[in-house]
């Protein structure tokens, strides 16, 4: 990471939970995803979901995951929003000033709300919200929502408060983008909330006393960044797409769908936003972006209208320069569909919506580059007669950004990853270094019936591996931050413990040609697999024949049987490999033979002998005279 943030969710001066205030989804058309059980499951049913939203919404939960409210359109056509409470009903707020029930926002704003809280002010909730060009709503708000209200069921208590006349005073031409994304600030009890239109960014300051409406505005479509360096970063950038800061607070990008893809600089102690750089999309129309929880790897998605080409395409961002970082895109998938959000997710998974399905895809490893990143397409279910659209609720990126978790022996960042790992083994696993005061470590597993406590140390030390010993591993971090706030991290991951394998090494194979050619056909397994098991179980285990150890140890170019030898009466080394059928990259064991193919023997003319009896009696025993 390239910054630890030690305050994952301000809500309070209490003990928090990390990353569980995203842990139910609701968009689309009634899709809901919950991911408290560490996966995504579909929720409810079609009924206990009103939303029905073409594009933006916003949901968000308590720190134990529990749903506490959604936002969204009632239906997608649709130009203000509603905001429903864990009961599936409308939160009764009355905006005195419109005469209604509704807030302003529109189905087809891109991020049509974001939920942030209220630093040090316990149930208190700020609602921000955009509009749409395409229903003539342009703007930027936010609402005050108080948990406590309504019987502990929710309300909006103030709003709407408008942060588009501070810009733009002639509110006919506000002219305002449909992006808002919001991040941790650097000071203690912040946060910063950033929203775009007209060239300039706006950052709005959240602190215990509430929302700065005077913005910090960095001006970024003046005539130093409006030039042929940037020929596609204009005043009039579309207003469609996403707008995301990274989870550790250094990085924006910004998808304008007609008019480029771009990466900023963001200063999380002022609030400004700095340094342009236009990412190459290949001129198509971007609209989803999102960040690894690294922060390091970044994904963009492309499309347009149902039926289009659709890519999602990613970008390292630990590359020095901007040409680099466009050198090194990877096109993670394309099929036709339409334009789709991706989003992280709390389990660090980065999810990519598909318009129109019931299921939708996701980046299982984000932090890998390339086919590493284990791309799955459309498996994720979102609930039968429930359909994605274009949209995903967007979350305070603070909120996803995880306690890395290492495996010591291969330095491999194992959170939410299922690890295979043989009987027998000894594993270190080691948790990020965090500062604080009164840091205390839990470790606890579940074997998928009861969890228990298994450790109180920093680091996680597994010996001697059983097959009980399979299963979900958690780690809590319980620390006092720099800014008195008592905080826990977490993190997790899955052991899957497998029978390790074992290669007896056999006898060598000396054959004698007997046609003279110095070539043979041998049936390896045949010959050799019974002595190399030894007695394992080859319903469990399998052998493999190689001619390299470095083919042996990669398991690729195996020996088809049967084998020739490729070279007359030659010697060669024959590599065996044993691994279990259920974990072959994990457990398997190598072994070594010589397979030789030798001639006959050639017989040796012997040579005659001539017998001298000196006793001359016949007996042959007393010795002999060469001839």
């Amino acid at each position: 990471m390239k910054k630890i943030l030690f305050v994952i969710f301000l809500l309070s001066l209490t003990t928090l939970s990390a990353q569980k205030e995203a842990n139910f989804w609701y968009f689309g058309e009634n899709a809901a995803l919950n991911f408290n059980s560490g996966a995504p499951v579909p929720h409810g049913s079609e009924t206990d979901n009103k939303l029905d939203t073409f594009e933006g919404c916003s949901t968000f939960s308590d720190a134990d995951g529990n749903l506490l409210f959604y936002i969204g359109a009632p239906d997608q056509d649709a130009n203000n929003l509603t905001v429903w409470n864990r009961n599936n009903d409308p939160m009764p707020f009355t905006d005195v000033a419109n005469g209604g029930t509704l807030l302003n926002g529109d189905a087809s704003s891109s991020q049509s709300a974001l939920t942030v809280p209220a630093p040090g002010q316990p149930n208190i909730y700020y609602i921000f919200t955009v509009g749409a060009p395409s229903s003539n709503n342009q703007g930027f708000w936010y609402y005050t929502l108080d948990m406590s209200a309504d019987g502990g069921l929710g309300d909006i208590v103030a709003g709407p408060v408008a942060l588009n006349n501070n810009a733009f005073p002639d509110v006919n031409h506000v002219e305002w983008t449909e992006k808002v994304t919001a991040v941790r600030g650097d000071e203690c009890n912040t946060f910063w909330v950033i929203s775009y239109a007209r060239g300039n960014f706006y950052s709005h300051k959240v602190t215990s006393t509430g929302v700065d409406a005077t913005p910090v505005v960095s001006n970024l479509g003046n005539t130093s960044y409006n030039n042929s360096t940037f020929p596609n970063f204009q005043n009039d950038l579309d207003p469609r797409g996403y707008l995301k800061v990274s989870p550790d607070g250094s990085t924006i990008v910004s998808a304008n769908m007609s008019s480029g893809t771009f990466l900023f600089d963001f200063d999380d102690v002022s609030g400004r936003v700095s340094n342009p750089r236009e990412l190459n999309v290949d001129n198509r129309f971007s609209y989803g972006v999102e960040f690894s929880p690294s922060s390091d790897v970044l994904y963009v998605s492309t499309g347009n209208f149902l039926n289009s080409p659709e890519f999602l395409f990613q970008y390292d961002l630990t590359q020095p320069t901007i040409t680099d970082i466009n050198n090194s895109r990877f096109t993670v998938f394309n099929y036709f569909n339409s334009r789709g959000a991706v989003q992280l997710g709390p389990d660090n998974k980065i999810y990519w919506t598909s318009s129109g399905s019931q299921f939708i895809s996701v980046v299982n490893n984000p932090n890998e580059l390339g086919a590493d990143s284990n791309y799955s397409h459309q498996t994720v279910d979102v609930g039968v007669d429930r359909q994605a659209t274009q949209g995903l609720p967007p979350f305070l990126s603070s909120l996803l950004l995880p306690i890395e978790i290492t495996d010591s022996d291969n330095n491999q960042v194992i959170n939410n990853l299922s690890l295979e790992y043989c009987t027998g083994s000894d594993k270190t696993i080691v948790p990020e270094a965090v500062a604080g005061t009164n840091i205390t470590y839990e470790w606890s597993f579940n074997d998928g019936t009861t969890t228990s406590i298994v450790a109180t140390t920093q680091n996680l030390v597994l010996t001697n591996l059983a097959l009980t010993d399979a299963g979900l591993y958690s780690l809590k971090i319980t620390l006092t931050d720099a800014c008195g706030i008592v905080t826990t991290l977490q993190g997790q991951f899955t052991i899957q413990v497998f029978e390790a394998a074992a290669a007896t090494q056999p006898v060598d194979i000396i054959y004698c040609d007997a046609d003279n050619d110095g070539f043979n056909t041998f049936d390896l397994e045949t010959l050799k697999d019974a002595e190399i098991l030894n007695g394992l179980d080859a319903a469990t285990f399998e052998v493999s024949y190689f001619t390299s150890m470095t083919d042996a140890v990669g398991n690729t170019g195996a020996i088809t049987i049967p084998y020739t030898n490729p070279t007359a009466f030659s010697n060669q080394t024959i590599y065996a490999r044993v691994m279990n059928r259920n974990a072959p990259t994990a457990c398997f064991d190598i072994t070594s033979f010589t397979l030789a193919v030798t001639g006959l023997p050639v017989p040796i003319q012997p040579t005659d002998y001539e017998i001298c009896d000196d006793a001359n009696d016949g007996d042959d025993t007393n010795g002999f005279i060469q001839s």
